[in-house]
């Protein structure tokens, strides 16, 4: 669906990726550890006085450059989106429960271990034009259009976690941390005039790479799908076998990004809008994303619990997949890529992920890359508009919430106008619409 955005016109060389500081605990000179300050130009030595940076200069010179520092709470919505994409473009690709007619509702169970549960009964086949169409095709005792769309998201959105959040960090490493103001280092398709690097509040990232643990919670629930045919049931997306991206300052602070807790937990959403560029042609107005920072951690109970960490800014298996040209790379790099999924996972890369790893890979870098060379980056806000889930924010259909709707994002008029044709339709045949 996406995977025509990939081009390089010419082979490009064996890449490199340049550690950035991985802690700030000495100066580069004299070890010192008072009164510490970074290379204000390119923000990956330290110094602890003017006079050590002065002696260090002849060394530093030929790598010291400007630095485009990219503040990871104004870029991670962009991450965000790009997920989105994903799961929209893997849920196409055919989810047992959007190719199958839902039977009566939802069902609320509690388990044996005291977690919640939500049960869909499926029966016969949909396809997924009359899915996006109708919502009656697939749910025929829908209580309402939101009822239905709310569904469809979490279904959509459900699982892949360690599939799209390696192929997000690999590109990342790919596109910025292997640009560098080292002359001799220049890439031959494409080229900045300086590095480019994340940081929070100014502070240089160290490390970034995938989380394994669980999710916990009162609001953490788990989908189930029965099959009426079979008289079987499968499990969805389990939060003990959770997946998300973090990243660590040179400071020592440890920041969660995880785009993949909808399906378990439908709460905030972001504005999409300012994200959005000219390539990206879907319609994501709204998009789940959450990072847990330290202001979030102030005011948040944690839900993650941490089982693993794999970094991949040092990974040696993936710098080996970077220093491959583009003739090798789809073949040798997506087993290197599968390899360091079962790692993290403990568990043999299904087929399907082994055959989508590469191309998510490439789409992402090639996202990444337009990005940087556009600058798109720099007209983002500081921070995301984050809003209720907008199934929250419309219903009922009240003349307060459309008007809260409309104020709060654009291009809902639709529907909204199919809520109140529900509405009227219902008191004209005295049912209720909720």
């Amino acid at each position: 669906m996406f995977f025509n955005l990939w081009s390089s016109p010419e082979e490009p060389k064996p890449e490199r990726v340049p550690l950035p500081l991985q802690a700030l605990d000495r100066c580069s000179v004299c070890e010192s550890q008072r009164k510490l300050r970074l290379c204000a130009n390119c923000g990956e030595r330290l110094y602890c006085s003017n006079r050590c940076q002065k002696v260090d200069w002849p060394t530093h010179k030929n790598v010291c450059g400007e630095t485009d520092r990219i503040e990871l709470r104004s870029f991670y919505p962009f991450l965000a989106l790009i997920i989105e994409q994903f799961h929209s473009s893997v849920a196409l690709e055919g989810h047992p429960a959007l190719n199958r007619v839902i039977v009566g509702g939802p069902k609320q169970i509690r388990q044996a271990n005291g977690t919640a549960c939500t049960v869909i009964s499926l029966g016969d086949p949909v396809s997924f034009d009359e899915l996006a169409k109708k919502p009656e095709a697939w749910w025929p005792r829908y209580p309402s259009p939101i009822d239905a769309r709310r569904l469809r998201d979490r279904i959509t959105r459900e699982g892949n976690a360690l599939l799209i959040n390696t192929a997000i960090c690999i590109a990342l490493l790919a596109e910025l941390y292997t640009t560098t103001s080292d002359a001799d280092a220049k890439r031959q398709d494409w080229q900045f005039h300086h590095r480019t690097r994340l940081t929070v509040r100014s502070c240089p990232i160290a490390d970034f790479g995938i989380m394994a643990g669980s999710v916990s919670g009162p609001s953490i629930g788990r989908l189930a799908y029965y099959d009426t045919q079979a008289k079987s049931t499968t499990y969805g997306q389990d939060p003990n076998d959770h997946y998300w991206i973090y990243f660590t300052t040179i400071r020592g602070e440890v920041l969660y990004l995880d785009c993949g807790l909808y399906t378990l937990s439908p709460g905030d959403v972001l504005k999409a809008d300012p994200y959005v560029a000219d390539h990206l042609t879907e319609r994501f107005t709204l998009i789940p994303a959450f990072l847990r920072d330290s202001v979030v951690r102030k005011t948040m109970a944690n839900i993650h619990t941490e089982r693993s960490r794999t970094s991949v800014l040092k990974n040696a298996e993936v710098f080996e997949a970077l220093m491959r040209n583009q003739r090798d790379f789809e073949r040798e790099n997506g087993a290197l890529y599968s390899q360091f999924m079962q790692g993290i996972s403990g568990k043999e890369t299904s087929a399907r992920d082994k055959r989508l790893i590469t191309p998510f890979v490439q789409v992402t870098r090639a996202q990444i890359r337009a990005n940087l060379l556009n600058a798109r980056w720099k007209a983002y806000p500081p921070e995301p508009t984050l809003v209720s889930d907008m199934y929250d924010l419309i219903r009922p259909p009240s003349s307060s919430s459309v008007k809260q709707v409309n104020a709060v994002f654009a291009g809902w008029q639709e529907a909204l106008k199919k809520i109140e044709e529900g509405e009227t339709r219902g008191r004209r045949t005295g049912t209720k619409q909720h």
